[in-house]
């Protein structure tokens, strides 16, 4: 038996191959924007991202030089990556033009840096109900915004007769 099908771990070992080859690509990508976005954040954030996406430096060594745990230099850098490449900031920064100075910073402080409502409001001498007023505010034009996703085509319905 000769073909394609003779030998099906060779297309799957290819498959696999090649998306071992795709991911570091992706990664570097990811990287790339992490390290063009780091100016969005706080110093102390800022600079342990730098440490990591700059200078190479793992979480272990980070938590040996500050005293913490490992896991937790990890959770602090998984949640600033993940804030810093979600779209929300970006549209926001896109459509400034409808925001006030104010609301651009608190954007910055929800989206971006990932501030407590009660943080953005010690920070900013606001009471918590003006900081909910600009957020939902925020929130609706992130979602007014956002690119809509591509329809998909609806599978055809079930034949409502028993099949002979």
């Amino acid at each position: 038996m000769t073909g394609a099908n003779s030998r099906p771990w060779v297309e799957v070992g290819r498959q696999q191959y090649e998306k071992q080859a795709v991911l570091p690509a992706v990664a570097r990508d990811r990287a790339d924007l992490i390290c063009r976005r780091l100016s969005w954040l706080d110093e102390p954030d800022r600079l342990l991202l730098e440490l990591v996406y700059l200078r190479g430096s793992t979480c272990r060594q980070i938590a040996g030089l500050r005293g913490l745990r490992t896991s937790s230099v990890t959770r602090r850098v998984r949640k600033l990556t993940n804030q810093l490449t979600r779209p929300d900031y970006p549209l926001c920064l896109r459509h400034r033009s409808e925001l006030t100075p104010l609301e651009l910073k608190i954007a910055r402080d929800w989206f971006a840096a990932g501030l407590s409502r009660r943080e953005i409001a010690r920070r900013r001498g606001l009471s918590l109900y003006q900081v909910d007023r600009i957020l939902r505010r925020l929130k609706a034009l992130v979602a007014a915004h956002r690119p809509k996703p591509v329809a998909s085509i609806p599978f055809p319905a079930a034949p409502k007769e028993p099949c002979p």
